[in-house]
């Protein structure tokens, strides 16, 4: 009888199970990982004079250059504009004055401007006037 031992090792090598062990330990590091990046070192951040912005109510104030007044869309008399803006300063929504945006045409007169600028800086309403922005060359 001549058994031949059956010793032979298959040169052959299978990846599949090498490929489900990576995407495991993926999978797994990805899960237990944190990713939100570290927080630092604890610093003391300077004092400051500004307050954090807050959410103002805003008026939008057209004047056109045919001398019409527009609060918010509704044609107002001049007459009758400071009287709007107290009303308007005092909503009780607002708690503060609130911010006035002037929409001036171009060919409105800037003493005009100035006038409704300072009715509404007087009920202590930030003021603002709107522009274009120009492409610098």
């Amino acid at each position: 009888m001549g058994f031949k031992p059956d010793n032979k090792v298959d040169p052959t090598f299978n990846m599949s199970s090498m490929t489900d062990m990576i995407f495991l330990l993926l999978v797994f590091f990805m899960l237990t990982s944190n990713s939100t990046p570290p927080a630092g070192e604890a610093v003391n951040l300077p004092d400051t004079m500004v307050k954090p912005l807050k959410s103002v109510p805003k008026v939008h104030i057209t004047m056109t250059k045919d001398g019409l007044y527009y609060i918010d869309g509704q044609k107002v008399n001049k007459q009758t504009l400071l009287g709007d803006l107290k009303y308007i300063a005092r909503l009780p929504d607002a708690g503060q004055a609130g911010a006035v945006i002037i929409n001036a045409d171009k060919e409105t007169d800037a003493r005009k401007v100035v006038e409704v600028a300072t009715l509404a800086a007087s009920l202590n309403m930030e003021v603002s006037v709107a522009a274009n922005t120009k492409d610098e060359e």
